[in-house]
């Protein structure tokens, strides 16, 4: 009994040790000559290329924003987008990290600016660190961190990870 607990434990751990092997980062610009700028006079609209043939798309009409992930050509149909908020300030950080797995991207993580309102009516300037699971049958949010928390970085890390194996509600 207490054999097959250890081998048991054993084998776990080397499956979450190659789980986190396969798994790797690529950085690329939210924006920016790579990027196909579909914008309309009262609408920014852009899609940026991704590893393995993904894209993300980007929204701002100035108050609300968006975004969005596909597989899918850079000059592709749109995208639907997955999150929406009321944008503030940069809006969206310079670059998303995409998280592989297998060669194909699995999650992303991007630093975001946004407004909340308290219940007393007053409007709130946040950054997050956006983390959304990326699958071609579907994307979706998975969590937002608060920079100003310690190890702010590290928990978005640790979220995208879990992420990785997250199933999407179907919408």
């Amino acid at each position: 009994m207490i054999r097959r607990t250890l081998i048991l434990l054993v084998a776990m751990a080397a499956l979450t040790a190659a789980n986190e092997a396969s798994a790797s980062n690529i950085f690329l610009p939210t924006s920016g000559p790579s990027c196909l700028d579909r914008s309309k006079d009262s609408f920014g609209l852009w899609r940026c290329p991704g590893p393995a043939g993904y894209v993300v798309e980007f929204g701002d009409e100035g108050n609300m924003v968006g975004m969005g992930f596909a597989k899918a050509p850079l000059r592709g149909r749109s995208t639907r987008f997955v999150a929406n908020w009321r944008g503030a300030g940069k809006v969206f950080g310079d670059k998303l990290q995409w998280v592989m797995q297998d060669g194909k991207p699995g999650a992303a993580v991007i630093r975001v600016w946004r407004v909340d309102t308290d219940k007393d009516g007053h409007d709130h300037e946040f950054q997050e660190l956006k983390v959304f699971r990326v699958h071609e049958k579907g994307s979706c949010e998975y969590a937002a961190i608060d920079v100003r928390q310690p190890s702010a970085n590290e928990q978005a890390e640790a979220r995208a990870r879990e992420a990785l194996t997250h199933v999407c509600p179907k919408s």
